[in-house]
């Protein structure tokens, strides 16, 4: 999933269809982890220091944080830890997390461990309205409901 997010941000798709909505599954694959790296990774990329860094031509005209900001990311999991929300929520939007589209596979037998996971995001440090939009306000914006 981290490629994927990372080809879509660079590969131009986003240049070419600037209104395409992306929803990436899984937290992008934990992308929060190691965006601040590679921020500094593709500041290399389009240095002009480095002109043999990056092969070929350049699919995006800006910076890949433009194309990564119009991303959104679905908050579920395997397990669906509120540690990986507080890992994404370190430089994802909580407007542009998006609970449910996605459905966490092991919870279909286990409801209790839902109910924990959405009360874990109603206790975060945010304001209502960004809780409100993680846990669905944002996939209605979209879904035009």
């Amino acid at each position: 999933m981290c490629i994927a997010t990372f080809r879509v941000c660079l590969g131009g798709v986003l240049e070419d269809f600037p209104d395409l909505i992306f929803i990436m599954n899984h937290f992008g694959g934990g992308i929060s982890s190691i965006k601040e790296r590679m921020d500094a990774f593709f500041g290399y990329a389009f240095s002009p220091s480095w002109p043999n860094f990056y092969y070929g031509k350049h699919l995006i005209s800006k910076d890949w944080q433009y194309y990564f900001d119009k991303l959104y990311f679905n908050m579920a999991g395997r397990e669906g830890g509120i540690s990986a929300v507080k890992c994404a929520l370190t430089n994802i939007s909580p407007k542009k997390l998006l609970f449910g589209t996605d459905y966490p596979m092991n919870y279909y037998y286990e409801p209790e461990k839902v109910k924990q996971y959405v009360n874990n995001i109603r206790k975060l440090d945010l304001p209502e309205e960004d809780i409100d939009a993680m846990l669905g306000g944002t996939a209605a914006k979209i879904l035009g409901l």
